[in-house]
């Protein structure tokens, strides 16, 4: 069972739901740790999926980040290194939307 019901509301509600349960998860993961990283890679994916189809660079930054943070712990270095280019290249898109 993946611990969370997505059926309910739009994309948006459905992919901040699925990033605050990988947050939430996370604090508590100690055992089983690559089965683990295996639900959080779903919801993640998931999420960052709606909030791209959405355009919401904001979310897509913070769960790029979250990832990349996620996989540096689990010692997947490539996968790291995928999603902070990723990172770095929306951060950069939102500071050239955001007028000084």
């Amino acid at each position: 069972s993946s611990g969370i019901n997505a059926e309910y509301g739009d994309i948006l509600v459905q992919s901040t739901g699925r990033w605050l349960y990988v947050q939430c998860k996370m604090v508590n993961t100690v055992q089983d740790r690559e089965r683990t990283l295996s639900l959080l890679e779903k919801h993640l994916k998931l999420a960052l999926d709606g909030f791209l189809a959405h355009s919401d660079v904001t979310n897509v930054c913070d769960i790029l980040y979250y990832m990349s943070r996620l996989y540096h712990e689990f010692d997947r270095r490539d996968d790291r290194n995928k999603c902070a280019k990723r990172y770095r290249n929306y951060k950069m898109t939102l500071s050239l939307q955001d007028p000084l």
